[in-house]
Formats: structure tokens, C-alpha cells, sequence
């Protein structure tokens, strides 16, 4: 994995547009200069999205891109609601890049994987994936800064599902002084909640002001995962104000989701009213 993230060396790479969905980016900085293009996937349509990526890599033979379009195809459905069909997008990715012996592309699959039975409350498959991902996260990875912040992150979340709220708090601290030394701030956000979870079940809540400021930032950095994060957090604090906060930002991606609105707002009323639930027998006080 590289030491320090590289730097783009053409502006070409840096792709503004959403529709083009080269993301071939390589620092942090180019990250967040492509963020506003990975906010517009939601209002394509994201198989096209990845058709056209697709269609790019072949163009630029450049083999080290197979599977990331797919792959990032498949986070877009799991964060609409489409789990079904992001596992199998991860697991076409993943055969992708074992395929063609890209290991960036195989740790982001099986990152994803790891990811989605965390989601399904799995900590044994969500262990069995991220030791492979571990085993492969080495070496000079362009992306490794990325895959090894996702990886960090999943660790922790982990760790929460596992009931070890202390493991996951140190974890999530690790997370977020190294976001902030690579001013990430879609990891600052997320490591700061998942603190903030993990605090609170060790009797340390935060307090009401300090999480909003980071749900503020979370908002702004990763805004398509917005609605579980603020859901979760709203749960754990009893506040039934974050869960509106979390309902408001399901109404906004389901304008933007076309033919996956409705899916996507059957997944989020299910976990609203499961969140609803802890909410009524856990008030905050």
C-alpha cells in the first residue's frame, strides 16, 4: 500500500461529470473533487452508469479499472435499498478482479461484502471477508489509502455489531485521526458517529450539539448513506428528531432514484420502524 496517496497528472483524470464515470482517482484530493459526480449516480441510471464505465475501460485498455464501475454500481443500489442486487454486482466485481488480477479491485468487492453482512447483522461472514481483504492490503496499492480507510472503518463497525462498544470506539478514533491526516471528510464524519455509538454504550454520550455537527458533515460528505447513519444514530440516542432528520433524507434520494424509489422507500420503512421501536423503549432522557 503507498505511503502517501499520489498525485493526478492530468486533469482529464479529475472526470467532473458523472456521466463519463471514469472515477479513475488516485489521492484524497481527487476524491473529493469527484464527489459531487458520485452524488449525481443516483439520478442516473446506474446500470447504464456502469455500462458506460464498462465501455471507457475498454476504450483506454486499461484492465486495472475492470470491476470498479460494477463495484461502485453496487454500493449505489445498497445504499438505495436494491440489496439483492448489489451482491451481485460485489460478487461479479469480485470475480472481476480475482479475474484479472487486480488486487484493488478484489479488496474493494470483498470490502463491500464484508459491508453488506454487517448491514445483515453477520459478524461471521463479515470477519471470513474482511480477512481476505486484510491478507491482500500490502504492497503499492494506488488506492490502498482508500481501501485501508474502508477497511478501518468496517473493523469498527464490527467490532459494534460484536458488542465490544470499547474495541469500537478506539478503532473509530484510530479511523478518524487518520481520515483527518488525508482530510477525508466522508471518513472524518462516519468515524466520528460510529464514535459516538460506540461512547454512548459505554454510558459517554455525546452531547445532542456536537452530533448534529457531525451528522451536518456527514450530510455534506457522504450524502447518499446519510438516512442509515442518522437512523442508527437516532436509535442508539433515543432522539426522535435524528429519525426525521434520517426520513427527510430517504423523501430526497427517492426524487432523485427513478425506478428504485420504491424500493428504496420499502427498505427505509422497514428499518424506521424497527428504529422507531428502540426509539419508544429507549427515550432519550
Amino acid at each position: 500500500m503507498t505511503g502517501q496517496p499520489s498525485v493526478a497528472t492530468s486533469r482529464h483524470d479529475r472526470i467532473p461529470l458523472a456521466s463519463t464515470c471514469s472515477l479513475s482517482l488516485n489521492s484524497p484530493g481527487e476524491l473529493r473533487l469527484a464527489a459531487p459526480a458520485v452524488k449525481n449516480l443516483i439520478s442516473l441510471s446506474v446500470r447504464v452508469t456502469a455500462g458506460r464505465y464498462t465501455a471507457e475501460v475498454e476504450r483506454r485498455q486499461v484492465p486495472r479499472f475492470a470491476g470498479r464501475g460494477v463495484n461502485l454500481t453496487g454500493w449505489v443500489l445498497r445504499s438505495l435499498g436494491a440489496r439483492a442486487q448489489a451482491a451481485d454486482l460485489h460478487a461479479e466485481a469480485l470475480e472481476i478482479g480475482r479475474g484479472h488480477g487486480t488486487a484493488e479491485v478484489t479488496i474493494a468487492a470483498l470490502e463491500d461484502h464484508a459491508e453488506q453482512c454487517v448491514e445483515n447483522g453477520d459478524p461471521d461472514g463479515a470477519a471470513a471477508w474482511l480477512a481476505q481483504a486484510s491478507d491482500l492490503l500490502h504492497g503499492d496499492l494506488v488506492f490502498g489509502w482508500r481501501l485501508d480507510l474502508k477497511l478501518r472503518l468496517l473493523t469498527a463497525r464490527l467490532a459494534l455489531l460484536c458488542g465490544e462498544p470499547d474495541r469500537a470506539a478506539g478503532q473509530a478514533r484510530e479511523l478518524e485521526r487518520r481520515a483527518q491526516d488525508l482530510a477525508i471528510p466522508r471518513y472524518v464524519s462516519v468515524a466520528r458517529l460510529l464514535r459516538h455509538r460506540a461512547d454512548h454504550r459505554l454510558g459517554q454520550p455525546a452531547s445532542r450539539e456536537q452530533v448534529a455537527a457531525d451528522l451536518d458533515l456527514l450530510d455534506s460528505s457522504v450524502a447518499i448513506e446519510a438516512w442509515w447513519w442518522t437512523g442508527e444514530l437516532a436509535a442508539d440516542y433515543g432522539v426522535p428528531a435524528w429519525l426525521d432528520r434520517a426520513a427527510g433524507h430517504v423523501a430526497g434520494l427517492a426524487r432523485h432514484a427513478g425506478s428504485y424509489a420504491a424500493g428504496l422507500q420499502d427498505a427505509a420503512a422497514r428499518r424506521m420502524q424497527s428504529w422507531q421501536s428502540l426509539i419508544d423503549r429507549h427515550p432519550a432522557r
